[in-house]
């Protein structure tokens, strides 16, 4: 499992604990999450989590092949970490991306159609926050998030 933009590490730390046979590597290029990752990682006691520090550009260059991406942050490099997941990706291996803005979720599902992924679909994930509205409680929303995944096709 590859988390690409792992920021904090909340999905690196829960891959790695449904996959305690498994091996899960995280990409993150700021130091202060890099920092905050160790931490977690040692607050969890996992050992089966190996951070690759910096780019994904330099840092994935030689890397072996994974079942499951994920793509939490793609700093503005997002189609050539689409690509390069194609090819780090096993058969039938899964690529998943989080989108904040329309424009990057336009951008992943072209991108994923002209790198031949299949089975591409998404979900939009909205959380809201309560408020006091005169004498009672509304909710207001905060912005979705739109989570997409695709397979890696055949050719």
């Amino acid at each position: 499992m590859l988390d690409i933009g792992a920021g904090s590490g909340g999905l690196t730390i829960e891959c790695a604990l449904l996959l305690p046979g498994g091996h899960v590597c995280a990409v993150e290029r700021d130091a202060q999450a890099v920092k905050l990752i160790r931490a977690n990682l040692k607050k969890f006691g996992l050992e089966n989590v190996t951070i690759l520090e910096g780019e994904a550009a330099l840092v994935l260059e030689g890397r072996g092949s994974f079942d499951r991406i994920i793509v939490g942050g793609s700093g503005g490099k997002l189609p050539f970490i689409v690509k390069k997941a194609g090819s780090l990706l096993n058969p039938r291996g899964i690529l998943v991306l989080n989108c904040i803005l329309l424009e990057t979720l336009s951008e992943s599902l072209r991108l994923l159609e002209e790198n031949n992924f299949a089975d591409l679909q998404f979900i939009q994930a909205s959380i809201s926050r309560s408020r006091k509205m005169g004498s009672g409680m509304a909710l207001q929303p905060l912005n979705p998030v739109f989570i997409v995944s695709a397979m890696k096709g055949d050719s």
